[in-house]
């Protein structure tokens, strides 16, 4: 038989560790000795025997459970944390990206805006008709005209003296033409020549 030196717990020849605490176990015949037994346990130690003291059946074991370290994708591959000033650093240079092309593309439109302007301003006279002193398209979108003649037996104008007569407004190579209220579309046919549509028709106008 062998005895667990512990809880003094025997088991059979065939077990090597106590099967309440994992302590090695010991022969019987190997362990009992007299002479160590009395000095041990003293003269009077026979008479009042103690009965071994066995742990109670919700007490964890002697031994401790080998320690499981526990570890996280970011333990395991060192990934630093997201940094806050980064993200800061990131959105706000996202947004001044954003900001810097919706400038660009304001530019862009209102040069091209002004540019297709600039395309209509000038005189204007009517094709075919050549004593037709024409209109003038001014940069600030109006519409101006010689005054008419003092003297009738006169046929040109008295000093150089205009007056408005209408307004445009301009997109692209049309120009929306507000004159004696009526609403004209003009549609530049090339550099020199304008179609005008009203209710009144289709004519043609030539620069001067």
């Amino acid at each position: 038989m062998k005895r667990c030196p512990s809880c003094n717990r025997t088991f059979d020849d065939t077990q090597n560790f106590c099967l309440e605490d994992a302590t090695p176990l010991i022969s019987e015949a190997s362990s009992y000795d007299p002479a160590k037994t009395m000095l041990a346990t003293g003269p009077g130690a026979m008479d009042n025997p103690q009965p071994p003291q066995t742990p109670s059946a919700g007490a964890p074991p002697s031994y401790q459970q080998p320690y499981q370290q526990q570890w996280t994708p970011q333990q395991q591959w060192g990934a630093p944390p997201a940094s806050r000033k980064t993200n800061k650093i990131i959105i706000l240079a996202v947004v001044g990206l954003v900001v810097a092309v919706g400038i660009g593309l304001t530019i862009y439109f209102l040069s091209s805006s002004s540019t297709a302007a600039k395309r209509f301003v000038g005189t204007w006279a009517e094709e075919g008709r050549a004593n037709d002193k024409g209109a003038r398209f001014t940069e600030d979108g109006k519409i101006m005209v010689p005054h008419p003649p003092v003297n009738t037996m006169s046929a040109t104008p008295s000093g150089n003296d205009e007056e408005q007569t209408g307004t445009y407004t301009v997109n692209g190579d049309k120009a929306t033409i507000y004159v004696h209220e009526e609403t004209v579309t003009g549609t530049l046919e090339s550099d020199n020549r304008m179609r005008l549509e009203g209710r009144a028709g289709t004519i043609y106008l030539i620069r001067k």
